[in-house]
């Protein structure tokens, strides 16, 4: 068995003995890719005004505080941390009394009552002293992560660079967060991962102005929290006997034998929350219930409702056992969480409550009479009694609860926040029920979802979340009035760590993507650029190599935008890397700058596999960007929808399904249509009557993500669109997988082709997501 993780730091360590996981790297210094006097800040701030001239760092400077600043001694150790080691300076930390000036060449942080947003700060540069405005700890704070972007990239590095002058361009800022909700999830129960690794995802954060990080450390597949009071949750429920190791869509999994497992110490966790503390961020801890309590359940199987051998998770996915919501496992549940909240000083505790399946609840007489008991209509809202009894105990513990948007299901708890996950509709319901929401819908916030479509990319789950996309996201939904909009606290990245087995995967997952979503949750909506970001990314990439972060560099690839129309199919490109070239081929050759230059919008007008890539001083950056296209006779022609698919598996309306791009087994590569509980329904209009011989619709089998067969599928020819001849009714392939219905019949003229793929509607019993819609996923419709 894996041994449990030991902090090697104790939690006494100070700045200057414990510097950030980030400013550790012993590499020669990395040439800066952009002059030092560029203000290449991320997230950008609300306001940046550029002056002339330069602050130089002097020995003799001094960085200055005025006491009156709330909660501000994190700020100062944590600037001397990072500017003596690689200045070689021996700057120290003064206090300013009231009625102090800002001294000539030092840093002052100065209070300020008028900015009442303790996040927020006004940065004067000036060549010969440096002033901070704010009043809080956390907007000093920020407005050093701001200090550090400003100056040379070095700055990062934890040694002192001989000959090296340290300036600072002089400059304006005013800033304050959009939100005051920023997170980042972590999972950490399907995958451990070292205390020094948790601490340098919460150093990432804080370069970036976040400040909540959501610790996910109990589900089916480990127990991660030490609880002194029940000890098995730590020697039974942290260990299960294997993985099953996933590596393709097309392929079955194949299980490892090896055990796994380990857990975080009281006194680790104490470390990490004073480390993160230091940062001005906040932990949330999530302990699930009533359901993904596998790991507990075997543990103390007497809180399950069925008795029966419990081992811990081994396979990813929704297991049936669930806490039974009898008075010894309350007992159980709160003598953990007292444990959980002496902890973890936050407001929040998340109690999880997705993805229960209740059939054991169903099974269960205990259940069962409490419902009679209590006037309970059904399991659902046995779920809201059990989430309310939760509640109203954190509530003695001066906690509020936060759960995933299933917690709606038979009725809210008083005071619970929402994080909406599937979708926005339950922060929607939250926000019109007068209940704050986080916003972490899974096609802008999973990532865990693949980032490029690159065949060379590691396994993931499913989906596709590229970084344009996360930066596209507005976590106002449309529809809120003001009031409700009030309700929306933020939003949250989420890193489900199935399929990442080490911390460096899990940073090439997170970034730049984290970014993306920092920049959404801190800047003005109006001040949002993606081009413009997608410059400031060049130079912040050098931080990330001085660093260490293992990032995805997909950015430096060329950019490519499939649009579909009735009538046309193209291709745009564009590029992040200044003064770079595109060039491309559309017969599958190689891409040199011999190449097609591109200069705008390529229409597509053949089959053939299309290619291009970035070229600077002659050399290709990145890699290249490769689309296959099978230009059909139906390809961008018309196409109506009788229903339309869910606004999360929609990459850009019907028209995608005619775009001569034919979808990966992955069911979110940014290909395939997303249909909740209804038919396929489609009528196809060639423009003109035209010979027809074959006709196939791709599908996705996926039944453990609840994605089914078509029932049955349909095609249908007409030249007038009113009178149809069917050509073909068969039932698909139902086996996992890609699947296609292809059919050939004799020629026919047509005009009109209207397909039809029967949904199963509803999962039947004993599968997961028994009860609910299912999910029918199509793509290309081809036309012979």
């Amino acid at each position: 068995m894996r041994s449990r993780f030991i902090t090697i730091v104790t939690i006494a360590l100070c700045y200057t003995a414990t510097q950030a996981q980030l400013f550790k790297s012993k590499d020669k210094e990395v040439k800066p890719i952009i002059p030092e006097n560029a203000y290449q800040i991320v997230p950008q701030p609300a306001s940046l005004t550029p002056l002339k001239g330069k602050f130089h760092l002097l020995e003799n400077g001094k960085i200055v505080f005025d006491g009156r600043i709330k909660d501000y001694k994190f700020a100062p150790p944590y600037l001397l941390s990072v500017l003596n080691p690689a200045t070689g300076y021996k700057y120290t930390f003064d206090k300013m009394q009231q009625g102090d000036s800002p001294g000539k060449n030092d840093i002052s942080f100065v209070y300020d009552k008028t900015i009442t947003n303790r996040e927020a700060y006004n940065l004067e540069v000036k060549d010969d002293r440096v002033i901070v405005k704010c009043s809080g700890g956390a907007g000093a704070f920020y407005a050093i992560q701001t200090l550090l972007q400003l100056m040379d990239d070095s700055i990062y590095y934890q040694k002192k660079i001989l000959g090296k002058i340290w300036t600072i361009p002089c400059v304006t800022i005013q800033d304050a967060p959009r939100f005051g909700y920023r997170g980042m999830h972590l999972d950490c129960a399907r995958h451990l991962f070292p205390v020094s690794f948790v601490k340098k995802y919460i150093d990432m954060m804080a370069m970036h102005k976040m400040n909540t990080f959501h610790w996910h450390l109990t589900d089916d597949q480990g127990w991660r929290i030490e609880i002194k009071k029940y000890p098995k949750l730590t020697t039974v429920g942290a260990f299960r006997k294997g993985t099953f190791q996933y590596t393709s869509h097309d392929l079955p999994p194949v299980f490892d034998k090896t055990p796994y497992g380990g857990f975080y110490t009281q006194a680790d966790i104490k470390a990490i929350v004073k480390y993160a503390q230091e940062r001005y961020v906040t932990i949330i801890p999530e302990i699930e219930m009533p359901g993904h309590a596998l790991a507990a359940l075997a543990s103390y199987p007497e809180y399950a409702c069925k008795d029966t051998v419990i081992e811990v998770g081994t396979n990813w996915g929704v297991y049936d056992e669930a806490f039974c919501p009898t008075e010894k496992t309350f007992t159980f549940l709160q003598d953990i969480l007292n444990e959980v909240t002496l902890l973890f000083p936050g407001k929040y505790v998340h109690i999880g409550g997705d993805e229960v399946l209740k059939s054991r609840w169903k099974e269960s007489t205990a259940c069962q009479d409490l419902m009679k008991r209590e006037k309970l209509k059904d399991e659902n809202e046995l779920q809201s009694y059990f989430i309310k009894r939760i509640e109203k105990y954190l509530v003695t513990k001066q906690k509020q609860i936060i759960g995933w948007d299933e917690i709606l299901d038979g009725g809210l708890s008083p005071n619970a926040t929402v994080m909406s996950w599937r979708g926005e509709e339950g922060g929607v319901a939250a926000a019109k029920q007068n209940h704050d929401a986080i916003m972490t819908p899974g096609n802008f916030c999973y990532f865990d979802h693949y980032q490029s479509l690159s065949p060379s990319e590691p396994f993931a789950g499913c989906c596709y979340v590229p970084v344009s996309q996360v930066y596209s996201y507005d976590p106002i939904p449309k529809g809120l009035n003001e009031t409700e909009a009030a309700h929306i606290l933020g939003a949250q990245g989420n890193v489900w760590t199935e399929y990442m087995n080490n911390s460096n995967y899990v940073e090439y997952m997170i970034m730049p993507r984290q970014c993306a979503l920092a920049e959404a949750l801190w800047t003005p909506k109006e001040k949002m650029n993606y081009a413009d970001f997608s410059s400031r990314m060049v130079r912040h990439f050098n931080r990330f190599n001085i660093l260490k972060i293992n990032y995805a560099k997909h950015m430096m690839d060329v950019s490519a935008k499939i649009n579909s129309t009735a009538g046309k199919v193209s291709v745009e490109l564009s590029s992040v890397i200044p003064d770079a070239k595109i060039y491309y081929t559309s017969d599958g050759s190689a891409v040199t700058p011999g190449s097609t230059t591109y200069t705008e919008a390529v229409t597509i007008s053949k089959s053939g596999v299309f290619k291009a890539a970035n070229f600077k001083d002659g050399s290709k950056i990145g890699n290249d960007y490769v689309q296959q296209f099978n230009m059909h006779k139906a390809a961008g022609v018309d196409i109506k929808l009788t229903n339309q698919p869910s606004s999360t598996y929609n990459p850009g309306g019907a028209y995608f399904l005619l775009n001569g791009v034919e979808g990966s087994s992955n069911y979110g590569d940014g290909q395939w249509l997303g249909f909740s509980g209804v038919n396929f329904d489609a009528v196809i209009d060639l423009g003109s009557d035209v010979d027809v011989s074959g006709i196939k619709i791709n599908y996705i089998v996926k039944n453990d993500s609840w994605i089914y067969a078509p029932v049955k599928i349909t095609y249908s020819v007409s030249t007038d669109g009113v009178n149809y001849k069917e050509v073909y009714n068969g039932v698909p392939d139902a086996s996992n997988g890609l699947k296609n219905a292809a059919a050939k019949f004799a020629t026919e003229k047509a005009r009109y082709i209207k397909v039809l793929a029967e949904n199963t509607m509803i999962i039947a019993g004993g599968n997961a997501g028994a009860g609910n819609p299912a999910w029918l996923f199509v793509d290309e419709v081809v036309v012979e």
